[in-house]
């Protein structure tokens, strides 16, 4: 990921939150599907409530996922406390 993507995902990721927080909302909350959004929601303390590894998925028995470009493993339902 280049220095202006992780930028733009960080500043509308905090646009997010801080939308939240004026809406009196106390937590957000997300599916992370990929490896770079699981990375910036770590970062500003996101926390992995539950994760399902894409082996997982079948269907009729073979793989629904496989060979994903970025690499990523899982996806992840991840939340922030806001208050």
């Amino acid at each position: 990921m280049s220095g202006l993507q992780e930028r733009v995902r960080k500043e509308l990721t905090r646009r997010a939150i801080e939308t939240a927080q004026a809406e009196g909302c106390d937590y957000v909350a997300t599916a992370a599907t990929a490896s770079a959004s699981q990375a910036i929601f770590s970062k500003v303390g996101f926390e992995v409530l539950y994760e399902i590894p894409y082996s997982d998925y079948r269907e009729n028995g073979n793989p629904v996922f496989q060979n994903l470009h970025d690499g990523c493993k899982s996806g992840k339902a991840m939340a922030l406390k806001l208050h």
